[in-house]
């Protein structure tokens, strides 16, 4: 599920401050005039909280079942958010999940009003400096600071998601990139098992909650591993 939100006006979002928490990167963004602060999330999609929609009172568009990664479903309210300014640019009628977990521990605590993702990306380029603490969304490439030493092939997942090649032990391997995720990297479990046989790998193994998804539930305990790579 692929929601394409429209942009107006200004083809580039101009630098955008943003505050690295654990992790998670939170820029402003204004709705109605005021400004709230949202996660970037390159695999999510268009969030807001439940605060935010008791607030305004958008306009309810339907009902949906959404699946997170963890595989666990629920089912969630879509709204219409007539206009959102990130920047200097501007987008109109997004469709918006609506979350009540901003307001719950763990979420709460990094003071955030809804989440930006891929639905604001379509056909756009997205530059991260965490040295200068800036973000920019562009049309145009030239406004960009672009080493061609760093560049990378790229493609879209079977999710729609950006994925980037690494070479992964002398052997390609094509992750997504997700900006909301706080780590170099991971590896479905089964792939890793894989790895760990093919290359003897020494591995550490421990049991546990990996993350939240989207559907805000807790995911069944699991087996994960940790890789030591050359």
């Amino acid at each position: 599920m692929l929601l394409i939100c429209t942009a107006l006006q200004a083809a580039d979002s101009g630098e955008i401050p943003f505050r690295y928490v654990k992790g998670k990167i939170i820029i402003p963004v204004q709705i109605e005039g005021q400004t709230y602060q949202f996660l970037v999330d390159t695999g999510g999609l268009l969030e807001i909280s439940q605060s935010l929609q008791d607030r305004y009172g958008f306009a309810h568009e339907r009902s949906v079942t959404v699946t997170d990664i963890n595989k666990l479903s629920s089912k969630r309210q879509m709204v219409r958010v007539p206009m959102i300014e990130i920047g200097n640019m501007r987008f109109a009628q997004g469709e918006a999940l609506v979350s009540s977990f901003y307001q719950q521990y763990p979420l709460s605590c990094f003071e955030m009003d809804g989440m930006l993702g891929r639905d604001f990306l379509n056909d756009k380029i997205v530059q991260i400096d965490y040295r200068r603490g800036v973000l920019r969304i562009t049309d145009e490439p030239g406004l960009l600071r672009l080493d061609p030493a760093y560049k990378a092939p790229m493609r879209l997942s079977k999710r729609d998601m950006p994925a980037v090649s690494i070479m992964l032990n002398g052997q390609q391997e094509w992750i997504e990139f997700d900006a909301g995720a706080h780590v170099l990297f991971s590896l479905q479990s089964s792939r890793a098992k894989k790895i760990i046989v093919r290359n003897k790998s020494q591995k550490l193994e421990f049991a546990g909650l990996f993350s939240f998804g989207v559907s805000k539930k807790l995911g069944r305990h699991q087996t994960q591993y940790r890789l030591r790579l050359n």
